[in-house]
This record gives structure tokens, sequence and C-alpha cells, in this order.
């Protein structure tokens, strides 16, 4: 999986604090997301860590993508990108990583680090 994110430019929905660790994350695998993008007008356009935020519509005018969803809202966003068509296979599942971070009691950014390394470890 993690050849799979070397091959394929990599999206990711939600440029809220877990978008903006899931960036942290792939920088430290020396990987550069494409954009994030987001439902939310507001921040369209908005540049973070040198990413844009683009609209959701944006993955419409791109071929071959991998859009990470690191969200509370993964089912809801799912469902979105399920709507617009998109393909499973353009889309990977961090849920089942995300969903445990509520069982610890340790720092959030700590347990969100964890999981995702997890992720990328497991799908190398």
């Amino acid at each position: 999986m993690l050849k799979k994110f070397l091959a394929k430019p990599i999206i990711i929905f939600g440029s809220s604090r877990e978008g903006r660790l899931t960036q942290e994350i792939l920088n430290i695998y020396n990987i550069t997301p494409l954009c994030y993008i987001d439902n939310h007008k507001d921040k369209i356009g908005v540049i973070l860590n040198d990413v844009e935020i683009k609209s959701v519509d944006y993955i419409k005018t791109i071929d071959d993508y991998i859009i990470l969803i690191p969200s509370l809202y993964y089912k809801d966003m799912y469902k979105q990108l399920m709507d617009m068509k998109i393909s499973k296979s353009n889309i990977a599942n961090i849920d089942i990583y995300y969903k445990p971070l509520m069982l610890f009691d340790i720092p959030y950014k700590i347990k969100f680090y964890f999981f995702m390394h997890k992720y990328f470890l497991k799908h190398k």
C-alpha cells in the first residue's frame, strides 16, 4: 500500500486537525499530498503547510489518486464520495485505525500518530 501511495497523488479529505496531522505523518514518509479537499467554502484556496485546500469537486478533474479520510465523519464523507461515483479503489480506509482513538487516555496527537503510523506500516 505504501508503494501505492508513492505511485499516486494523495488527497486528504478534510483540513481539520486530523487532516493536518495526516499531512505531518505523510511528510515523515516523504510523501507530499497533492491537496486537501473540503466541503467548507470558506476554506477553499487556503494554503496549509504548502498544500492548497480545494473543493471536493476538484477530484472530478483528475484521473488517478488516493483519498485519505482522517475524520470522525468518515462515514458521511465516504458516502459523499460514493454518491459522486468515486471508485472505492481511490479511497484508503483509515477509519478502522481512527475509531480506537477514544479508547486510550493519552494525548490526542500521540494517539493519532500511533494509529496513522500503524496504518502506513501495515500497508507497506
